[in-house]
Parts: C-alpha cells; structure tokens; sequence
C-alpha cells in the first residue's frame, strides 16, 4: 500500500502523511518516533520486566488497552520466540474500539524487518474479520506461521509440541454489542484474543467466571488521555485491578497526572521510568512492590521517593484458560 491515506471499508482509517502513523478519529499518533519496535521494548516490555519475568513460568497473561497496529502483540510474540526460558503459553488479550485494516498492519511491520514475518501471518487471519466486525462474534483461527514462513536460526528457538492444547471454544460470551476475536498461533501456544467495542463494557464481563483472565502483565497504550478518556478511566482501571495475579506489573507512556491519580484510587503504587525520546518519562505500575529503583507515588500527586525493596511474586496463574 503505497497512499497517505487507508482502512477505509475495511477497517479504521489511518493516516500516513506525515510518516507516522496517526488516527484521523482522535488525532494522535500511534506510536513515539523512535519507532514502534522501540516503544514496545522499552516501554511496555522492559516496563513489566519481560521477558525476565516469565522465565520458569508454564502460562503468561497480557492485557493491553488499545490493540492499534498490533505493535504490542507482535513485540512480545517476537519475545516469546526468541527467548529459551519462555513459558508454555502465552496468552494476549486486547481491547479494541476501531480495529484497523490487516493492510495497516503490514504497512506498519514493514519498517520493521523482524516484525514482518509475524505480522504477515497476523494480518493473512484478520482478513475478513475487520470488514465485518460483527456478523461473527467468535472467530477461532489454528495457524503455525513457523510451518508458512522461514525464520531466522540463530534468534529462534524452536517451539516444542503442545502437551495440553487450549481448548478450542471460548468459554463465555462477549459483551453485548462487542465481538470476540480469537486467533492461535504457533500450535496454540500463542492465543491472541481481541475483544472489539467499549473496553469498560467488557472489561466488566471478564471479572468472574471460568472465563476470567488472571493477568500477568498490563500494558496500557490507548491514545492520550486528553483525546479518549474513555480508555483511561476509573472503570477500566477498577476493572483491570480485578483481574490481576500476584506481582502483575502495568506500564504505560503516559505520565498524565489524572492518570497517576486514577491508579493511585485503584490502589497502585506508580512510579517514573526514563522515557522513549522524545518523551522524558514513562509510567509502570503494581499492587505489590517490585524491585525498582525510581522515584514513586503512593498518593495523589506527592512523590514518596521510596524504593520498593521486593521482587514481583513468581505465582503461576491460570493464565488464558
């Protein structure tokens, strides 16, 4: 796709113009120039401590708020891969008002050359999906991109065979008015899981019930808060604390003080991470204290200055059951 301009009909127009990839309905980029792999890695990988934290583990839970280009998803597929220590499973489960076309994707990946083989299988079992969002709530995809597409030898460690297969239903219905968008890769022991309408809607259906996530990781990438509040809101927040396992760390790049305060509310500890330029500050957040060295808040807007001294809990958790 060579335009300024896409998604159209088939999904949420982006806008290309200005060499950054920018929604035309809220007016923000989707990611910081430094690039879409750079952000991912620094703020929402690094900023849960990934992937150190899953090494040992049998299941890991990612919930992100704004799915947007996938850039998320595919960082830490990307991770997952390449990393000899990673758990059996991981699961990704994303929140997604206006999904973008399967074009938009590739075009995204394609300044990125360890995304595009990735992003081509992504963007290969969306196709059909965004067009028509909600003819099919449930839309189960089995694909192993690593029998369609060549990877590199040195940076992959091959995927063993799945022992225990998650099932192949979902258990649960979405939310009304939203679809459920299910896709597994790499023999099912990569599940993408893309819940489509208001995140606060279905973020409420998730907090009970076999179908409940417990979440390991938390990124927090919707677009500012000045331009969709809605994302960031107490209703989303209370209902993401919800869902969280022992330990779950959340990151995000806003450093907005109604966004401090609103964590803070939910009853996190927040605490300043150098940021990605041109941003000088990122945010990560938990219940119960990780090891880390930066400046923090424990309420309102009053910086503490205190070092939480313990490690996040290794618990396993259900993960994406």
């Amino acid at each position: 796709m060579t335009g300024n301009r896409s998604g159209g009909s088939r999904g949420e127009p982006v806008d290309w113009r200005s060499g950054l990839p920018r929604s035309e309905r809220y007016g923000d980029v989707y990611h910081s120039a430094s690039g879409a792999l750079a952000q991912a890695r620094h703020v929402f990988l690094a900023g849960c401590g990934l992937p150190q934290a899953w090494a040992g583990r049998q299941s890991w839970t990612v919930l992100e708020t704004g799915f947007g280009l996938a850039t998320n998803f595919l960082a830490t597929w990307l991770a997952w891969r390449r990393d000899p220590e990673r758990p059996q499973t991981l699961c990704f489960v994303t929140f997604e008002a206006h999904l973008v076309s399967p074009d938009d994707i590739r075009r995204a990946a394609a300044a990125t050359p360890a995304f595009r083989e990735l992003a081509d299988a992504l963007a290969d079992h969306l196709v059909g999906l965004v067009a028509d969002p909600l003819v099919a709530p449930v839309a189960d995809s089995l694909v192993d991109p690593v029998a369609d597409h060549p990877v590199d030898p040195v940076a992959y460690h091959p995927v063993g065979p799945v022992a225990d297969p998650l099932p192949a239903v979902i258990d649960g219905s979405p939310a009304a008015g939203a679809a459920l968008r299910r896709l597994r890769f790499e023999s099912g022991r990569v599940e993408l899981r893309i819940h489509e309408g208001d995140a606060a809607a279905v973020l409420a259906t998730l907090g009970g019930g076999s179908a409940r996530p417990a979440v390991d990781s938390v990124f927090l990438d919707g677009f500012s808060p000045a331009r969709n509040p809605a994302i960031w809101s107490d209703a989303v927040f209370a209902a993401i604390a919800a869902l969280l396992n022992p330990g779950a760390r959340l990151a995000t790049w806003t450093v907005a003080g109604t966004v401090r305060r609103t964590l803070v509310r939910h009853g996190f500890t927040v605490a300043w991470r150098p940021g990605l330029p041109p941003k000088r500050e990122c945010l990560v957040a938990w219940r119960e204290s990780p090891d880390i060295t930066d400046r923090s808040t424990s309420g309102e807007d009053n910086e503490t200055g205190s070092r939480p001294s313990s490690a996040p809990s290794t618990i396993d958790g259900r993960g994406c059951e």
